[in-house]
């Protein structure tokens, strides 16, 4: 056999020596983007599905009949929202409701409370402390909670530094959750 063949199998493996290191950066890169993308997916709807439950129980709350500062009042709902995001660890423990017009902010979420008429089957005016003598028997407490993704969302990407350049927070889009219930009899 002559040396200079060119099928000789050790020139053929010299040749493709760098093949597998390229493949793997490549493919490697495109994975731990999907992985990371796929956390990011897995934040956000947990942190939409704890905001609707947060709406659900002070929507819950607030229907009920004002008995002191027991329930029904915007103190009560707001205490039920802060617990729940809260114990879900969106809002650190002792945050408290600051009034905002007739929105309340809660750490970064921002909270408004509505009449809703079942009747015309659309949302009154913002009422700023439900209570008993704004939402009426037979209309509905329509609870909206609402936050910026690109705030919310930098929690996750502020404990994994990989992400920060992989997924900027460019995007400000809001993340809504509400809930409507009717107030029934007194």
């Amino acid at each position: 056999m002559s040396l200079l063949n060119q099928n000789h199998p050790t020139r053929a493996m010299r040749r493709r020596r760098g093949g597998s290191l390229v493949e793997m950066a490549i493919g490697g890169i495109v994975l731990i983007i999907l992985t990371f993308g796929v956390c990011e997916a897995g934040w956000f709807f947990y942190c939409k599905n704890i905001m609707a439950g947060a709406a659900r129980e002070g929507c819950r709350n607030g229907i009920l009949q004002s008995v002191g500062t027991v329930s029904g009042n915007s103190t009560s709902i707001n205490n039920v929202i802060i617990n729940y995001l809260g114990n879900a660890g969106l809002i650190p423990h002792g945050t408290t409701a600051v009034a905002s017009g007739s929105s309340w902010v809660i750490g970064n979420y921002t909270v408004t409370f509505y009449d809703y008429n079942f009747d015309t089957n659309q949302d009154g005016s913002a009422v700023s402390t439900p209570s008993g003598g704004n939402v009426l028997v037979g209309d509905g407490l329509d609870v909206h909670i609402s936050a910026s993704w690109a705030v919310i969302g930098e929690f996750f990407r502020s404990s994994n530094p990989l992400t920060q350049f992989i997924m900027p927070a460019s995007n400000s889009g809001n993340i809504v959750a509400k809930c409507i219930m009717r107030k029934e009899a007194e």
